[in-house]
């Protein structure tokens, strides 16, 4: 997580347009998690306002130079109701919404798209980067505004946790998290949210209590979940492990194989070539710029095509592009909040030379495949960003 980058000595600001996002070192009271061992100040790692600005006014449109590599509208096994993101003659653009409602600021939200509802679904986080409280709040994206939903029942507030779609049960598959800024609050509940509502899963079996930071997606090859790595905070273990989880239980696979331990890297299932993919993530510090890919049995790391790549970061976001077979990585932290685009077309990587929102880590990112957009909401604010034509 994030929270580990600033030293108790020096602490940090990396909040987006001028105002600080609480990155500092951790405070006397221990509230918010505190940076490396960090002791001293006092509630620093909570502080810092929400970066807010460039809220205002209608949606606007961040004029794009040119979209890289901009590939054909449609490919043959995307939804029948997709649209495409991008095309040539359509380039995408970041757009910033201004819904008639929305959630507060949240960091490490997560968020999946529901199509049978035609909904981002999101759930939880809290008001900082680095905590400082947590939340149990369920709201829905329509492609306008924000709607908090009142299910029956919740999981318990949380945030680093992780949510991926299960499109062969059609339902929304939540994992773990912190429910406080201690180590002793990590979970590993599994819960699934069937559009209206959410029911826990008892499982036989569950990866280890841990903050899954982003690290979860749906691998539709093999019609499982699957999570890799993750931790609790600075200090603690970090995992290395892969598990799968099919609507019954979790399965450990690929033992002792894949990428080295590590927390908050990006993972997303690339449908085009049937594998999951992973970029960076951490140890707290410092991160890595690897990718690697997984065909639900076996991790190889990939070398990408000789083309610029992106940097190494940990907290960044994957999505997987239906229309245009692409897999879309966005933002991190690598000492400074990140704001790039990059597109993973299976072999290599290439920068997106698009106008981005302000940089930014720890947000909640869905693909809504109806409307050809990728979705973007929070992490040192509560702006909501669509990237789309």
């Amino acid at each position: 997580m994030l929270i580990a980058i600033c030293s108790g000595a020096t602490g940090c600001s990396c909040g987006s347009d001028g105002s600080a996002d609480g990155l500092g070192s951790g405070g006397s009271s221990g509230a918010g998690l505190g940076g490396v061992g960090g002791t001293g100040g006092v509630e620093a790692s909570v502080g810092g306002g929400a970066g807010s600005g460039g809220s205002a006014g209608a949606v606007s449109d961040a004029a794009p130079d040119v979209v890289a590599d901009a590939a054909p509208d449609v490919v043959a096994d995307a939804a029948p109701d997709a649209q495409p993101m991008c095309s040539v003659a359509k380039p995408c653009t970041w757009k910033q919404a201004s819904p008639g409602n929305s959630p507060p600021v949240l960091a490490w939200a997560a968020a999946a798209y529901d199509p049978v509802n035609d909904r981002v679904v999101m759930f939880g986080g809290a008001p900082t980067i680095n905590g400082g409280g947590t939340t149990n709040e369920t709201w829905a994206w329509d492609g306008t505004t924000w709607t908090e939903l009142s299910p029956k029942s919740s999981p318990g507030a949380r945030w680093t946790h992780g949510m991926a779609y299960d499109e062969s049960r059609q339902r929304i598959v939540l994992f773990g998290g912190l429910s406080g800024d201690a180590a002793s609050t990590a979970l590993n509940d599994t819960w699934e949210w069937d559009g209206t509502d959410w029911s826990q899963v008892t499982t036989a079996n569950a990866p280890a209590p841990r903050g899954i930071h982003g690290s979860i997606a749906y691998d539709s090859a093999h019609q499982k979940i699957v999570i890799r790595g993750g931790g609790t905070l600075p200090g603690q273990t970090l995992y290395g492990d892969t598990w799968t989880y099919d609507g019954n239980d979790w399965t450990e696979v690929a033992v002792g194989t894949g990428p080295s331990a590590r927390v908050a890297p990006a993972i997303a299932f690339d449908e085009a070539n049937g594998e999951l993919v992973l970029f960076g993530g951490g140890t707290w510090s410092p991160y890595y710029a690897d990718t690697w890919t997984f065909d639900g049995t076996t991790w190889t790391q990939a070398t990408p095509a000789p083309n610029p790549s992106p940097s190494m970061r940990q907290s960044a976001r994957m999505i997987f592009d239906k229309t245009r077979a692409l897999t879309l990585l966005f933002g991190g932290y690598d000492g400074t909040l990140l704001a790039d685009l990059w597109e993973w077309n299976g072999t290599a990587w290439s920068a997106v030379n698009v106008t981005p929102p302000p940089a930014r880590c720890c947000f909640a990112f869905a693909h809504d495949t109806k409307r050809g957009e990728a979705v973007v909401f929070g992490g040192p604010d509560n702006q909501t960003w669509i990237y789309g034509n």
